[in-house]
């Protein structure tokens, strides 16, 4: 099986079968890191199907001295997000978009845990910056190294902040992040 930068390699020179796998990869996964930033499906669809037309328009940018495919992608994915609410809510707080109000009746279009619901309760206590740590790190499983270069911090910076969060979660909450971090 290829990793990443092979089949990134062999999508830039013609197959086309190799940025299909890509996206079978990532698909699932960039769709909900944006959901959880819109809590709306038919935005989170709109901005991932962004995410990869952007992919494919900038595939010869890609540097893998700088990061990873998986950093880079996740990076694009957070820069489309931005943007939409940039154009969406052009007076909003955009450090802020976990508040931006595009919650399109996330009940009817999600079947949401009650777990599920107390973790983005508690997630919207957080700063914006803490919430896309938690998300990245839990949901994504992503390294606090990949992390950091994607929201721009260094690496001791993100594990410091991770470490404080999970601190200060009350008891059933850290019950359901242990749960949640091995399902």
């Amino acid at each position: 099986m290829k990793n990443d930068q092979q089949l990134l390699s062999a999508y830039i020179h013609g197959d086309d079968a190799a940025f299909a796998e890509l996206y079978e990869k990532y698909f699932s996964k960039i769709y909900n890191f944006v959901f959880y930033k819109v809590y709306s499906q038919e935005n989170a669809e709109d901005i991932t199907a962004d995410v990869f037309h952007k992919v494919i328009e900038n595939v010869d940018k890609f540097n893998a001295k700088k990061g990873n495919f998986s950093q880079w992608i996740y990076s694009i994915a957070r820069n489309t997000v931005v943007d939409f609410f940039r154009k969406r809510f052009p007076t909003d707080n955009i450090e802020d978009i976990f508040d931006a109000p595009a919650r399109d009746d996330v009940e009817r279009e999600v079947s949401a845990k009650i777990s599920l619901e107390k973790v983005e309760k508690y997630l919207r206590t957080l700063k914006p910056q803490q919430r896309e740590i938690i998300i990245l790190r839990v949901w994504e499983n992503l390294s606090y190294k990949e992390i950091a270069l994607i929201i721009g911090k260094n690496e001791s910076a993100v594990k410091m902040s991770f470490s404080r969060i999970v601190g200060k979660m009350n008891p059933d909450l850290l019950l359901l992040y242990f749960t949640l971090l091995n399902t």
